[in-house]
């Protein structure tokens, strides 16, 4: 019998888990350490499914979660590339530090990018 993949296996926990903020430790246990980032952006393009993320800081550490929301219809390609754009369109990089504008969570990224910064883990 064969193994399922990590995206099989990301993609069947989120499903099992609807509407609760999964930690961004747990995903990489199950669907591969460095990966597991790209196993969620798989999850959604793949498989169609809605995952939020949202970035907070617990004491000294910053908590990256994702959460599957099922009843969210699959954006079209238009809606996709617009949401993109938006995106896009709110960031801007100085220096080695991304700034996010008009951001809901632009607060939370900033000190959770800052603290890496400082701790020398700055990631792209």
């Amino acid at each position: 019998m064969k193994k399922p993949s990590y995206l099989d296996t990301v993609a069947a926990y989120f499903r099992a888990r609807p509407y609760q903020w999964i930690d961004g430790l747990e995903l990489a246990r199950i669907g591969g350490a460095y990966a597991s980032r790209s196993r969620v952006a798989e999850a959604r393009t793949q498989r169609g499914m809605d995952i939020s993320n949202r970035i907070r800081k617990v004491g000294d550490r910053v908590v990256s979660e994702y959460r599957f929301n099922p009843d969210t219809q699959p954006a079209d390609d238009a809606d996709l590339k617009e949401r993109i754009d938006e995106r896009a369109a709110i960031m801007e990089f100085e220096g080695n530090m991304l700034r996010i504008h008009a951001d809901p969570l632009a607060e939370a990224a900033e000190s959770a990018r800052q603290v890496m910064f400082q701790q020398g883990k700055a990631r792209d």
